[in-house]
């Protein structure tokens, strides 16, 4: 009996931790950015540093870490590396019950970098793929979104 429950009390923290394991912090790669959004983007890409906000750590705030040409090199002509990219992304709250949604965060804003613009935003961890991060960014009624992969 006892290691029956031994067995099942480590099964249990197991799952706990794995739960806990997969946040939207770390490190995340942007789509490459299109010429379309303006600002000539043309396949550059970021790397962005995703962690708690220095003035409130139950939001989200991410910094422009590294950034990259099309062909993978460095992008020396970036301004923007150090920079914030993801400014003040309040935790979800389900309107219904009223409960935090786990990695989800909205009421936010987003760098648009090769634009030089902020826009709302909210991103979420996906559901099945804790290495893939949604973002949508708007303008009034204009939404563009990104798939972004987990670098580390």
């Amino acid at each position: 009996m006892k290691i029956k429950t031994l067995f099942g009390l480590a099964l249990l923290g197991s799952v706990s931790f794995s739960a806990l394991a997969a946040d939207v912090t770390g490190l995340w790669q942007t789509e490459p950015y299109k010429g379309i959004t303006g600002g000539g983007g043309n396949g550059k890409y970021d790397q962005v540093r995703i962690h708690p906000c220095a003035d409130n750590a139950e939001n989200i705030c991410g910094t422009i870490e590294n950034a990259f040409m099309k062909d993978g090199t460095a992008n020396t002509e970036n301004d923007f590396v150090g920079k914030a990219m993801l400014v003040d992304l309040k935790p979800k709250v389900n309107r219904k019950t009223k409960e935090i949604e786990p990695n989800k965060f909205s009421k936010g804003e987003i760098l648009h970098p090769h634009m030089n613009k902020f826009f709302r935003s909210s991103i979420e961890l996906d559901k099945d793929d804790p290495n893939v991060l949604h973002l949508d960014g708007c303008l009034a009624f204009f939404c563009m979104g990104q798939d972004w992969q987990r670098v580390e």
